[in-house]
């Protein structure tokens, strides 16, 4: 019988920041643990892999989805970076080195989500936003990676479809109440009017007329944000 592994992904970036992965990651499925001052990603989804390539692929959807919910709670973030895959057996440890195996996160201004239509909802306990939904829901997956991106116009209309498709359609994500149609409205028409955004749009017709008042990227992004941390909460609260 083969010897059972338990593997970890090495994290590297400023302690600070680090630190503050640590304390939001740390739910059993996907947690960041410190050992010997380095901290390592840790993941019931990689136990029982055979190989470091099969942990290294293994690894990156959930490095997606760690760079999303960091993006979304983290201001200000630096760059962090797996750098190596680790086999804990026994006694033994035995490290995998890798070169930039996959940046988590490049960039990230301070969210600041739009609260609209009420109160905004209470701070949660440490990773409630629930990035381990990823491992056994791939909208949640979907969703993480595409908000994890550099945000663009089409970036965040992907994030926005889905969440549509998610929930039932864009009427049914309306109904939620998370946002007004009208700020919905308002991000869908000026992401895919050329006349609003030039080659940042979807849409390259000139024959649309553009909002009357065209939203910001920055806006854009917080909108987008707002709508993705309700979405989550809502499924973690559901149990996915």
């Amino acid at each position: 019988m083969p010897d059972e592994r338990r593997w970890s992904v090495r994290l590297d970036g400023d302690d600070a920041d680090l630190a503050d992965l640590a304390r939001l990651m740390n739910a059993p499925e996907l947690t960041v643990v410190e050992n010997d001052g380095a901290l390592f990603l840790e993941s019931t989804g990689l136990e029982h892999l055979a190989t470091s390539g099969d942990v290294l692929e293994a690894a990156r959807p959930l490095l997606d989805a760690i760079k999303g919910i960091a993006r979304l709670q983290i201001p200000l973030i630096r760059p962090i970076t797996a750098t190596a895959v680790v086999d804990h057996r026994g006694a033994t440890t035995t490290t995998h080195q890798f070169i930039q195996l996959q940046a988590i996160i490049s960039r990230a201004r301070v969210f600041a989500p739009t609260v609209i239509g009420g109160e905004p909802p209470e701070a949660g306990p440490p990773n409630s936003l629930g990035a381990e939904l990823a491992l056994d829901d791939p909208n949640v997956g979907r969703a993480l990676e595409l908000f994890g991106l550099e945000p663009t116009w089409v970036s965040l209309y992907q994030v926005l479809d889905v969440l549509e498709e998610d929930v039932g359609g864009e009427r049914a994500l309306e109904d939620k109440g998370w946002a007004t149609p009208a700020e919905i409205k308002r991000f869908t028409h000026t992401a895919n009017n050329y006349r609003a955004l030039g080659p940042a749009a979807r849409h390259a017709r000139t024959d649309w007329e553009p909002p009357a008042k065209p939203m910001l990227l920055e806006e854009a992004e917080s909108l987008i944000g707002g709508l993705l941390e309700r979405w989550l909460s809502e499924k973690r609260q559901r149990g996915s």
